[in-house]
């Protein structure tokens, strides 16, 4: 955190809490987004469906139409 290694689970960053999850790192926040990483290459994001049609980037769009 901020260039220093810690221990998880981290809860002292207001709104984010960061911890292990079997073999992943996950980190969530307090408005639903939640990033998991396996420290290798896999990492997946999920985000509440209020989210909806308003987010793009570079992985595509989040749009209600698509299955995932």
């Amino acid at each position: 955190v901020n260039g220093t290694e810690v221990v998880t689970p981290i809860t002292s960053i207001i709104g984010v809490h960061i911890y292990l999850s079997g073999k992943f790192v996950v980190l969530e926040t307090s408005f639903g987004l939640r990033v998991r990483f396996d420290g290798n290459h896999h990492t997946d994001v999920t985000i509440p469906t209020s989210y909806n049609d308003l987010l793009c980037g570079m992985c595509g769009k989040k749009h209600t139409s698509d299955l995932y």
